[in-house]
């Protein structure tokens, strides 16, 4: 057991996020280097959270290893609150693009801040789509207004997405069939 956030977690719960955060990491870092369409980029990202609402749901389903308190908006399926998947997603999203778009300054002895970039970012890219709706589980507000509150945080997360493919990416979000540079690595990189 561990504590984060005055919470009580199994070590398993951490292992879990870890390793997926490393594999949504490095499949989208490695689609980006191979220049995927703006398309595949969303398909990936949609793919991410459909891996993480499974994920989620089987990890609160097993025993109790954790719970989500409070009135949880949109519970559609088990025990999982959907508003974090998209929350999720986004926020490692942020980590990836940003590592991505400054790639070449993170070689060699640099390369070291990548491992606190990734976990800052997820908290920063977390916290904004997600207010609405932390604000809603801590307040006593009606079913209705915290299901519009878990719907605001989703679009919220969408629109933060495309503005970070549309900012450290370089590409309109929109533009399905843009795709972005493939990244050929010269042998100083290496």
């Amino acid at each position: 057991m561990f504590i984060f956030l005055c919470r009580e977690f199994d070590v398993y719960v951490g292992i879990i996020w870890w390793s997926f955060g490393a594999v949504l990491g490095c499949t989208i870092f490695g689609a980006l280097m191979r220049g995927v369409s703006t398309k595949t980029l969303w398909a990936l990202l949609g793919l991410a959270c459909l891996f993480d609402l499974v994920l989620e749901d089987c990890l609160l389903n097993y025993g109790g290893l954790y719970l989500y308190y409070g009135h949880q908006p949109l519970v559609l399926f088990a025990m999982f609150p959907c508003w974090w998947a998209f929350c999720n997603v986004s926020a490692v999203f942020l980590g990836i693009a940003l590592t991505y778009r400054y790639r070449e300054w993170f070689n060699g002895w640099r390369s070291v801040f990548v491992l606190p970039i990734l976990p800052f970012c997820y908290i920063a890219g977390w916290s904004l789509p997600a207010m609405p709706t932390v604000y809603a589980v801590h307040a006593d507000y009606s079913p209705f207004n915290t299901q519009l509150c878990g719907l605001l945080t989703c679009c919220l997360a969408l629109v933060q997405t495309g503005v970070m493919i549309d900012i450290l990416l370089g590409r309109d979000p929109l533009s399905f069939d843009q795709a972005g540079q493939s990244v050929k690595l010269d042998k100083r990189s290496l």
